[in-house]
């Protein structure tokens, strides 16, 4: 099924993302804790540039009316396989690579 801003011919890529080896990252905060727009407002600069959209969009708002959502921080380190990612792909949530790689 696509989602409602994918089009027929378009391809949905699947991202795997390390968050972390147990001991190091907690996933189950890092995938089921709730934040608040206010939250990411009070940690944004007042010149960010996403400022305005966490504010005030409307389709956002929408999507979240009780404005709490689930949000991943990320590294400076991860922000480049972040970039690769856009509306309608896939992005699985592991702990560490030795869990896919060995079946566990």
């Amino acid at each position: 099924m696509l989602s409602s801003t994918q089009k027929e011919n378009e391809v949905m890529n699947v991202f795997i993302m390390h968050v972390g080896h147990p001991g190091n990252v907690d996933i189950d905060s890092t995938v089921t804790q709730h934040r608040t727009f206010d939250e990411v407002l009070s940690k944004l600069p007042p010149d960010a540039p996403k400022r305005e959209y966490f504010d005030s969009n409307p389709e956002l708002k929408a999507a979240f009316p009780d404005g709490r959502f689930n949000c991943l921080g990320v590294p400076d380190n991860a922000e480049p396989s972040f970039a690769r990612t856009a509306i309608g792909n896939v992005v699985l949530m592991i702990p560490f690579w030795g869990e896919i790689l060995s079946g566990d």
